[in-house]
């Protein structure tokens, strides 16, 4: 669980204001008796303050119930997911959670994790709203509409809805079922498509899920009704630019190591592809999505601005691993030996 508005930030990573699935955040969904509700914020603030001593904690928030039979919302945002996990994990935080259930706190589901470039656990969507300017009121309203119809449907658990971390962040809403074909049966829904209207018309931007990062440079998001995918032209950049110096710093060291073994140059070309492969799907490629995360981004980054600022910057990246690689004969292969 995390703390309420009075929490303690640490210099926020990357310059940038935190946000709700950025590094690594921590949901917890509870319940609490509202007679207890100073009690409730006072332990909160004990425990923002417990979380703000922990390294490269970043920001937390609380959000009451939105409605009727909603859950309270904490957050906790650290820099990194092993960052977030000390804390998750500590005796610190498991007797602060002892203290609530004291007064009547009560866990009711276990803590969403978010990573970035990570999808959610089965049976829980999470989704980010950009809110118009002066429809917070409207926006709520709508959000508890969609929270009573999808307490009808079966499998359903929790739902909250978690203020922006900063002042110009994003809302996020969790709603968890006990599956993910129960999930899927209320996101498909004709009841959440009737009330869907209502609440965008209280958007600034269109509303998305959580996002999730593809080994191979593509970024996935749903608007709730259909995906939307990193254009293939915009992986295929991203692929090329980090394939070549791959492909040229392999042929060049690797492969002459390889064969002075005596390996049998089919099988040394086999080994060769299997490294690269290694490379670029679990190391290079997903580093190079996330630096990229704001041009391969289907919605974010779909704006001629940013797209056009992207290709320059890669086919200057381009030019410079070129002339690098055409500058050093050492790192020839073709010319290495002369």
């Amino acid at each position: 669980m995390s703390g309420g508005a009075n929490s303690k930030r640490r210099p926020v990573p990357h310059g940038r204001e935190p946000e709700i699935g950025h590094d690594a955040s921590a949901i917890a969904i509870f319940s609490a008796d509202p007679s207890r509700h100073e009690e409730v914020a006072a332990w909160q603030t004990r425990i923002d303050a417990a979380a703000a001593t922990f390294p490269r904690f970043v920001d937390s928030q609380v959000t009451p119930p939105v409605a009727t039979g909603s859950d309270w919302a904490g957050v906790i945002i650290f820099a990194s997911s092993e960052d977030l996990q000390t804390w998750l994990d500590s005796d610190v935080r498991q007797s602060l959670l002892v203290e609530g259930e004291q007064f009547g706190v009560v866990t009711t589901v276990p803590t969403i994790v978010l990573v970035e470039g990570q999808s959610p656990p089965p049976g829980i969507a999470v989704i980010m709203h950009r809110v118009a300017p002066d429809h917070e009121a409207a926006f709520t309203a709508a959000q508890a509409d969609l929270l009573n119809a999808s307490k009808a449907f079966p499998g359903f658990t929790s739902a909250v809805l978690v203020r922006p971390t900063s002042s110009d962040g994003e809302w996020v809403s969790a709603t968890i079922f006990d599956s993910e074909a129960n999930l899927q049966r209320w996101m498909k829904s004709s009841e959440r498509a009737v009330l869907l209207p209502e609440l965008r018309e209280q958007l600034s931007t269109e509303f998305v899920t959580y996002t999730r990062h593809t080994p191979f440079g593509s970024i996935v998001r749903f608007d709730g009704e259909s995906a939307k995918v990193t254009p293939d032209w915009k992986t295929a950049m991203i692929v090329l630019l980090v394939l070549f110096p791959i492909v040229m710093l392999l042929t060049r060291f690797f492969g002459p190591a390889v064969e002075a073994l005596g390996l049998n140059p089919g099988l040394a070309t086999w080994l060769s592809n299997g490294v690269s492969v290694v490379l670029l799907t679990w190391v290079v490629m997903p580093w190079a999505t996330k630096v990229f995360a704001w041009w391969l981004d289907p919605v974010e980054g779909a704006a001629m601005g940013p797209t056009i600022k992207g290709v320059v910057i890669i086919v200057i990246l381009y030019a410079i691993t070129l002339a690098i690689f055409l500058a050093f004969r050492s790192l020839q292969f073709w010319d290495y030996s002369s």
